[in-house]
């Protein structure tokens, strides 16, 4: 029962891993982000991060890639979806938080980049045996 929950709980997660990257085929950028914090809940790299949209018509999001063994790079993005005229933005400054899985991993160290419009922020995490 209990190895049928940590399956579970990791099947959660990655669900999550694979819903917070923009869509394809609109133009993204790098999103301001104010505060970036990394912490590590068992094979699980969590990224929070805090900071504004320049629009009510942005979304935001992550792109994660993992380059090379042992370093997890983080792009905090923000991007808009084609303009239909159904409604109008906002054009004043949106604070957005966000708090993504981003990466599960095996036990060892990690570097983690964190990166947003003009900013970027690098963690060094310590995964323990189980």
């Amino acid at each position: 029962m209990r190895r049928l929950r940590a399956v579970l709980s990791m099947a959660a997660v990655l669900v999550a891993l694979a819903g917070c990257a923009p869509p394809p085929g609109v133009t993204v950028v790098l999103a301001d982000v104010q505060r970036a914090e990394v912490t590590v809940e068992g094979l699980v790299i969590w990224v929070d991060v805090e900071g504004y949209l320049s629009d009510g018509c942005q979304h935001f999001g992550t792109e994660v890639r993992q380059p090379a063994s042992g370093r997890v790079e983080v792009d905090v993005v923000q991007w808009s979806v084609p303009d239909t005229g159904e409604f109008a933005c906002t054009m004043a400054l949106v604070p957005y938080s966000l708090r993504r899985p981003v990466a599960v991993v095996l036990p060892g160290v990690y570097e983690v980049s964190v990166r947003g419009l003009g900013s970027e922020s690098v963690a060094t995490v310590r995964i323990p045996a189980v």
